[in-house]
């Protein structure tokens, strides 16, 4: 993993209630699936990094911890 590196997720605040029968303009985007952008900071001692994606005329950028396999013998 590295800067620039392309990166895919479900934003967190994509979640919430889909059931309304006609939503509204910022329901629309809440209900986007995955969004598709790039690696843009990881934290110098490898604990999480950030990504971002456009969205319309926005930017979002969320931040996800990274998990390494810790196997000790």
């Amino acid at each position: 993993m590295k800067i620039g590196d392309p990166y895919t997720w479900l934003p967190a605040a994509f979640e919430g209630d889909k059931s309304s029968p006609k939503p509204s303009r910022k329901e629309k985007l809440r209900r986007a699936s995955v969004v598709t952008g790039r690696i843009v900071y990881i934290h110098p001692q490898g604990r999480y990094f950030t990504a971002e994606a456009p969205l319309g005329d926005s930017v979002i950028r969320e931040s996800f911890v990274i998990v390494q396999d810790r196997l000790e013998v």
